[in-house]
């Protein structure tokens, strides 16, 4: 084996035993491990992401920007041409990305990654009631004020 492929193989290596142990790769751990693939272990930027993302896939962990990159785009198709998501709609959303992830999210985390998406891609919530209200919006996600 060459040296570059040894290196590639210690890579993978490591981003498989990392994933055992968790299952969710947050963008933090991310790009720490590219950053050590790119700089410490002289990997191209592209194969090392492919790298991460195939020894994720192969643990059954989920890397947070590919799980964004798919929610951006269901969140889209839900708002349609008004560029509004209905609460029906988010709520859809958020269980199936709950159940997309085997529950390794939980309820409000994965509500938090939709509300996000939201407004990444500057949708806005659609009324709910007799008022017409976007309080669903605001009170749905993680909050400070949770303990």
């Amino acid at each position: 084996m060459s040296d570059t492929e040894q290196r590639y193989r210690r890579f993978y290596d490591f981003v498989v035993e990392q994933a055992v142990r968790r299952k969710w790769v947050g963008k933090d751990n991310e790009t720490q491990w590219l950053q050590m693939a790119t700089f410490d272990l002289d990997l191209e930027p592209f194969s090392a992401r492919a790298l991460v993302l195939g020894a994720a896939a192969a643990r059954d962990a989920f890397v947070e920007t590919e799980v964004e990159r798919v929610l951006d785009e269901l969140v889209k198709q839900a708002a349609g041409r008004s560029r509004r998501l209905s609460k029906k709609d988010f709520t859809r959303i958020s269980m199936l990305l709950q159940s997309f992830s085997r529950n390794v999210l939980d309820q409000d985390h994965a509500e938090q990654l939709v509300k996000d998406a939201v407004l990444r891609n500057n949708l806005k919530p659609r009324g709910n009631g007799l008022f017409r209200s976007r309080r669903w919006f605001r009170t749905k996600g993680l909050s400070q004020l949770k303990v």
